[in-house]
């Protein structure tokens, strides 16, 4: 597609991610501005226009809800076979910005992959795109398309805005690692950015690819019931790993505690429930002691030698920015620890989790066979993964 066409299909794609459906006027103005030339300054203006209007404050903008909501793969199924133009006229007709039905998000996403497609074509065209179509890509679900919007923000000749700050800043939250990545490499003079790195967790990155930062794995769905079902509560991506969940509540440590011990459960600081733990796990063994049962025994033994066995609190003693930290135990092996969050400027609410059993590598599964065209098909799928990469990142 040539730089003309491709142009006026991105600023058409920008104004329908930006306002879903429109008013008539809205839809005049839309049409006007998909039919502009490819540098036009009236088409640009008037897209920035339109992404005012249709703009919340900068706390709004930097949220990313789409992102973090999963899509009902029937949804998917039928939205995948609808013509481009279809997809595009739905989304106009049926959804708004803040429309996060299953039909919604997955015409949503189809809308995405269509704006991938216009600005890579653009940007290999050599194409300068306007910093709107950025800002709409940076907050997509899509995390190609949010790798584009970040670094087209990050990257550009210009200082970063405060308001652009904060939403790149959200991209922490995606809930693909490779946008979260992106951010974290790139955003290293951004205050907003370097404030919130003493929360970054620890991860272990797949090292089969050069460019595992575009990966298009989708982290682990949140769990609410491992933070007690708390109302509300916003999962972080950046916090959180295999050995914590890590959600964050603009209320007070006190409303979280009451509404955690509400059916007669108890806080405790640190040196309390390490206390009450030992206690615990003594009377456990000794009740399997007494049973002669080997099996029951030694698997007390094998919970009190885990590294969450008899010390909830060790992965909390070296944080800072950190309030009192208070723990509730949901259950005998399930602890919550809650706190003021001075780097988050929230109340956080962490859940660790015990740690995952590791599987026997040297164990043999005869029911599985080797399927060499699958493997190869994987292949394939990967070379053209970092091929789309080199041509999403080959420009800026």
């Amino acid at each position: 597609m040539s730089p003309r066409p491709c142009f006026a299909v991105a600023m058409f794609l920008l104004l329908v991610l930006i306002t879903g459906c429109s008013s008539d006027s809205d839809d005049s103005e839309s049409r006007q501005i998909a039919q502009a030339e490819p540098a036009s300054e009236t088409a640009v203006a008037g897209a920035r226009q339109d992404v005012q209007k249709g703009q919340a404050g900068p706390a709004e903008n930097a949220a990313l809800p789409v992102a973090d909501l999963a899509i009902d793969p029937n949804e998917l199924n039928r939205v995948a076979v609808l013509e481009p133009d279809d997809a595009i006229e739905r989304y106009r007709q049926e959804c708004n910005a803040r429309d996060y039905s299953h039909r919604c998000r997955a015409l949503r996403r189809r809308v995405e992959y269509l704006l991938l497609d216009a600005m890579i074509s653009l940007r290999s065209a050599g194409v300068t795109l306007d910093p709107q179509l950025y800002r709409v890509a940076a907050r997509a679900g899509n995390p190609q398309l949010a790798i584009i919007g970040l670094r087209g923000l990050m990257l550009a000749a210009e200082p970063v805005s405060a308001n652009d700050e904060q939403l790149i800043a959200a991209g922490l939250d995606h809930p693909y690692a490779g946008v979260r990545r992106t951010v974290l490499e790139l955003a290293t003079n951004l205050q907003t950015v370097s404030n919130m790195r003493p929360r970054v967790a620890a991860t272990n990155p797949d090292t089969s690819s050069t460019i595992i930062f575009l990966d298009e794995t989708r982290s682990s769905e949140p769990d609410p019931a491992v933070i007690g079902s708390y109302p509300d509560a916003r999962y972080r991506y950046f916090a959180s790993n295999e050995t914590r969940q890590w959600f964050t509540t603009t209320d007070p440590p006190e409303k979280v505690i009451a509404f955690l011990t509400r059916d007669g459960k108890q806080a405790f600081t640190a040196e309390a429930l390490n206390a009450k733990t030992e206690v615990d796990w003594q009377q456990e063994y000794m009740k399997a002691a007494m049973s002669g049962d080997e099996t029951k025994i030694a698997e007390v033994m094998q919970k009190m030698t885990a590294p969450a066995g008899l010390d909830w609190t060790a992965s909390f003693k070296d944080l800072t920015g950190t309030g009192e930290i208070r723990y509730v135990e949901l259950t005998p092996d399930h602890v919550v620890a809650v706190f003021s969050d001075d780097i988050l400027q929230a109340t956080s609410i962490v859940a660790p989790l015990p740690p995952a059993e590791q599987e026997n590598p040297f164990a043999f599964d005869a029911e599985q066979s080797i399927d060499f065209e699958k493997a190869l098909e994987d292949v394939q799928k990967q070379a053209e993964l970092e091929e789309r990469v080199r041509q999403v990142l080959g420009h800026r």
